[in-house]
């Protein structure tokens, strides 16, 4: 081990080996750079979280579209045809596992309680379903249906099932049925300017 060595101002000072002074000194800038990071990387993390939650909250629920069958219908964000479930007119609830089975409830993203409607949409409002916030139109509580299994599909019209009959939801005379087993395909139209509706009852 080398001896201490003397400054030239007389004061004596302990001899560090060049390499160990380097490492030293390489040991908080390594931590600065580590902390700058995980700053950058969180902050990327909470603006993604946020922009799909203001995406998620603006896009329309209920929309029209063009069905080759039953003309302009109501379809959710996604293009799914929407039922309501009705017997002589009144709204039959679908609330047992079996039921929801077949027939999911619109129902709205955790924590919002209006509806995003597309342009033309009119009369939809909210109720209370178990497991969230479900999308009603003209107060009556809407679906959609397990075997519509392409975007625009509309299956299930006409289908006695759980209580009533479950019918396409047609904008220009409410919910109406064929009576039989419908189908066909649908293209969305453009949302437009989107609105917010909120109100309705229960069942």
């Amino acid at each position: 081990m080398r001896a201490p060595t003397t400054t030239s101002r007389g004061t004596t000072r302990p001899w560090m080996h060049p390499r160990r002074a380097i490492l030293l000194g390489l040991v908080p800038a390594a931590a600065i750079a580590a902390a700058c990071g995980s700053s950058s990387t969180s902050s990327t993390s909470s603006t993604t979280k946020a922009t799909t939650a203001t995406t998620a909250a603006t896009a329309p629920a209920v929309q029209t579209a063009n069905n080759a069958k039953f003309g302009t219908i109501l379809v959710d964000g996604q293009g799914r045809t929407l039922y309501t479930l009705t017997n002589n007119g009144a709204a039959v609830a679908c609330t047992s596992g079996a039921c929801t089975a077949v027939w999911p409830p619109s129902l709205l993203p955790a924590g919002q309680t209006t509806v995003n409607v597309g342009s033309g949409v009119n009369n939809v409002s909210t109720v209370s379903a178990n497991g969230g916030t479900q999308v009603a139109y003209k107060n009556l509580p809407l679906y959609r249906f397990s075997g519509d299994v392409s975007t625009g599909a509309a299956n299930g019209d006409g289908i006695n099932s759980f209580g009533g009959i479950w019918h396409v939801v047609k904008v220009g005379g409410g919910s109406t049925g064929s009576g039989s087993t419908g189908g066909g395909t649908a293209t969305t139209g453009g949302s437009g300017t989107t609105t917010t509706t909120s109100g309705g009852t229960g069942y």
